[in-house]
């Protein structure tokens, strides 16, 4: 009797975790995105290190935002590192943006990329802070759709999809499938 329910026993977490997940991007995907009238002042933390496959891109896919405030601030340990010339080039194509680079060599542990966000965290303008690694690129409604579910009070924090284009290989595809929740409720 036992060997016979035996592989549905197997079988039934996986299949109620796919379930579950496609519950969950169905409703994620069949929401109405609204977008908030008034929009909250933005910080953007950016924690680099060394030079992605398309750094600039990334940085100035930001920059082109259709918000009304924002502010970003990179965060490097070394002068020397190979992004600082690129920050800098961003800095004077896109002088417009309120945008900073901090170079501070300070360690507070085993996580470089929590160190400089640490050491960036003191420039930060505004209340609402989007920490980002450097090799995302976005789309120019992406701070309007982020920042728009704060205006519900209940609403404390908010997170995006990663989406990506370049899977290398079994592990970078099983990584690009996650989908992390859009937003928390406090």
């Amino acid at each position: 009797m036992v060997f016979a329910i035996l592989p549905f026993i197997i079988i039934a977490p996986p299949l109620v975790y796919v379930l579950l997940s496609l519950w969950c991007g169905w409703s994620y995907f069949d929401r109405k995105k609204e977008v908030a009238k008034t929009l909250p002042p933005v910080t953007i933390l950016k924690p680099v290190k060394g030079m992605d496959a398309e750094s600039f891109a990334n940085f100035a896919s930001f920059c082109t935002q259709d918000y009304p405030c924002f502010q970003m601030v990179f965060a490097v340990a070394s002068a020397s590192d190979p992004v600082v010339p690129v920050v800098k080039r961003l800095m004077s194509e896109f002088p417009a943006i309120d945008m900073e680079l901090v170079v501070d060599e300070r360690i507070y542990g085993p996580n470089y990329k929590v160190c400089n966000l640490i050491n960036a965290f003191p420039r930060a303008k505004h209340d609402i802070i989007i920490v980002c690694d450097s090799d995302i690129r976005v789309g120019k409604n992406y701070l309007k759709e982020a920042c728009s579910s704060f205006s519900d009070p209940q609403v404390g924090l908010v997170t995006s999809l990663y989406r990506t284009t370049g899977v290398m290989g079994a592990a970078s595809a099983i990584e690009a499938m996650a989908l992390p929740p859009r937003w928390c409720r406090m």
